[in-house]
């Protein structure tokens, strides 16, 4: 009898080869402040918002201080008041000064849940990808010694746009018709990726983020985050840090808690905090952000992401394989990584999808001899070697 033998030098690894490097997973940043711009009332008065006390042009309505929600709550309750400062150009009065006060739509439906079309947990007011249609809202607003009154706002924005409408009706302390308003307003989101690298206590990486509805605006650069010790995969802290947009200006942020939703598995969301003079006594423009992580990477598939689960441990090397023959056995010498598993498979062709496994066997040394019987039939055989 002549018998031809083949050695095939196949290796599969069990463990992907993605849980020794970078992974890869979605994010998501949108601002907690709200860009209202000036407008135009039917008697030639000018309203505007800022943040600073002034006509700015910034038009920045800002979520009252008091009122940030705390880092166990990912999304705004429906009572958070937005207050900025007020500038007003009245026709007969001048420029007056003062605060106005704002409730956003579509954060609460009146009974504590949060409007929530595609059931991600945010707010869909600051998605763009939702829309907003003729919601309303009150407010207040005051000026100086002329005093102030009530406003009833109204929002409408269409689905995928980034900018809308709110018709602003001011009344004043008698009840009395002051003005109608229609300014412009838009939300500021970011969307993109974020590059990581999974660590028993912390996770290093980076963003590159867009801004929605204007590619020309970018955001990049490094971020780590530290495992809380009592609850590693549910909790992180964001290390401050610093990002460069487009145009190479750098914004500095502080840290803050992250934590993966329960009812999301795959998400993580905290606040992204902005402050480049490092002085938490002044007060920084756009400052407070929220960025949601979607990690769907899980290479055990124990349900913890790979973001926040401990690192794969790294995968054994290739072996190197060779075959001898003896009077009575075929001898397989198998060099790879000891105490990890090798299964030696045959098939009687290298394209087969049905390999058998002929043994299994935990290398104790490097290299180790594996007895394999001789073949009976005359046709080629071919042996490959799985390490995990």
């Amino acid at each position: 009898m002549r018998m031809t033998m083949y050695l095939l030098m196949a290796f599969l690894f069990l463990i992907p080869l993605a849980g020794r490097g970078a992974q890869t997973a979605k994010a998501r940043l949108y601002c907690l402040s709200v860009v209202l711009d000036s407008a135009l009332d039917e008697y030639g008065d000018i309203l505007e918002v800022s943040s600073t006390g002034a006509p700015d042009g910034l038009g920045e309505l800002v979520p009252w201080a008091g009122a940030q929600p705390p880092g166990s709550d990912l999304v705004l309750p429906g009572t958070t008041e937005y207050v900025s400062d007020l500038a007003l150009n009245d026709i007969f009065y001048g420029q007056m000064y003062g605060t106005i006060s704002l409730y956003l739509p579509s954060i609460d439906d009146g009974y504590g849940h949060t409007v929530d079309a595609n059931t991600n947990r945010f707010p869909d007011f600051f998605e763009v990808s939702q829309r907003l249609q003729a919601a309303t809202t009150s407010g207040s607003w005051s000026v100086g010694s002329y005093g102030g009154g009530s406003i009833s706002a109204a929002w409408n924005r269409t689905a995928g746009s980034k900018s809308g409408t709110c018709r602003l009706v001011l009344t004043d302390t008698y009840g009395q018709h002051y003005g109608t308003f229609l300014s412009a307003f838009e939300i500021l989101e970011y969307a993109g990726t974020i590059s990581y690298s999974p660590g028993s206590n912390t996770v290093s990486g980076s963003v590159n983020l867009t801004q929605t509805g204007n590619a020309a605006n970018q955001l990049q650069g490094a971020v780590q985050f530290t495992k809380e010790p009592t609850n590693r995969f549910d909790q992180l802290t964001l290390s401050p840090g610093a990002w460069t947009d487009a145009a190479q200006q750098t914004h500095i942020f502080t840290n803050h808690l992250f934590l993966r939703d329960q009812n999301w598995p795959t998400n993580y969301a905290g606040y992204v905090e902005f402050d480049n003079d490092a002085d938490p006594s002044t007060f920084y423009p756009w400052s407070v952000w929220v960025l949601a992580i979607d990690d769907l990477n899980d290479a055990n598939h124990n349900g913890i992401p790979d973001f926040s689960d401990d690192p794969a441990p790294a995968p054994p090397r290739r072996p190197q394989l060779s075959l001898a023959a003896s009077s009575t056995n075929l001898l397989l010498t198998i060099r790879g990584d000891v105490s990890h598993l090798h299964q030696v498979q045959e098939a009687l062709s290298p394209a087969s999808t049905n390999w058998q496994t002929v043994v299994s066997v935990t290398l104790t040394n490097d290299p180790q001899v594996v007895l394999l019987p001789l073949p009976s039939e005359s046709r080629a055989k071919f042996w490959r070697v799985l390490a995990q």
